[in-house]
């Protein structure tokens, strides 16, 4: 089975739902599992549909709890420009899941990355409000409207 970045998975092994964050090029996959990314084979994941409690919160309009999980991209290896049209995917995602806060990973590097996602960020309507991160500045907050 084929899986793509958002997709809702079971981990067999661990018995722990998590969310691909990004296909890589060998056939593994890296899933967010609480606050933790791990990487697996195709044949280690199994689609799972969203919990009833997610669904049930977005099919009511309702926005998510203060302290619940946010999404998040992380863009570790990615050229500015890569990095770039990965963020607008993700923005509009998140924007038809009725999100109103992610966490962009952009890590230290040379600052390219964070400069150009920033940059991008600064330029779009949707945005409500973005800073670096209190607890980690390789990690940029964005608020939408």
């Amino acid at each position: 089975m084929s899986f793509q970045e958002g997709d809702n998975v079971l981990i067999r092994s661990l018995k722990k739902r998590g969310v691909v964050q990004k296909c890589l090029r060998d056939g593994r996959f890296r899933v967010a599992v609480n606050q933790m990314s791990i990487t697996c084979r195709a044949a280690d994941l199994e689609s799972v549909s969203p919990s009833k409690e997610t669904s049930a919160r977005r099919s009511h309009g309702k926005k998510k709890l203060p302290g619940s999980r946010v999404r998040e991209i992380d863009l570790h290896g990615y050229t500015v420009e890569r990095a770039r049209e990965s963020v607008l995917d993700f923005i509009n995602r998140a924007i038809l899941d009725e999100e109103s806060r992610l966490h962009i990973i952009h890590g230290h590097g040379s600052g390219r990355v964070k400069e150009g996602v920033h940059s991008l960020l600064s330029s779009l309507d949707v945005i409500r409000h973005f800073e670096v991160s209190q607890v980690n500045s390789g990690v940029t907050v964005v608020y939408l409207s």
